[in-house]
């Protein structure tokens, strides 16, 4: 399946198989989210789809390490790729995602 416009997409395996999730940005309360007990801590793909930023962190609320992704942007495989100022990996460790208005990622939050 494919990532839709305006949304954030999780998918449970590498290259984008397995489980697909996604957010749109018009049906999504404003502030942190968990994500569904069906992705969470099973991501191992994402794919921004958004002209802003969207920020992932390792747990509910927006707690844990986070990570700032840059609109449009993707990770096709989050095996050995770290949260961002820390040797902690992402891959499968995703649980909670706030939509930002801002189009830039703060230097050094981008994985």
């Amino acid at each position: 399946d494919s990532c839709g416009n305006y949304s954030l997409c999780l998918w449970s395996n590498a290259n984008f198989g397995g489980t697909l999730w996604q957010a749109d940005f018009f049906d999504v309360p404003s502030g942190w989210n968990n994500v569904p007990s069906s992705i969470n801590n099973a991501t191992s793909s994402l794919e921004n789809l958004r002209d802003n930023i969207t920020w992932v962190a390792q747990y509910a609320g927006g707690t844990g390490h986070s990570a700032c992704l840059p609109g449009p942007f993707l990770i096709s495989n989050l095996a050995g790729v770290d949260w961002p100022g820390y040797k902690t990996p992402m891959n499968d460790s995703i649980t909670s995602y706030k939509f930002d208005t801002s189009g830039t990622c703060p230097q050094g939050s981008v994985p």
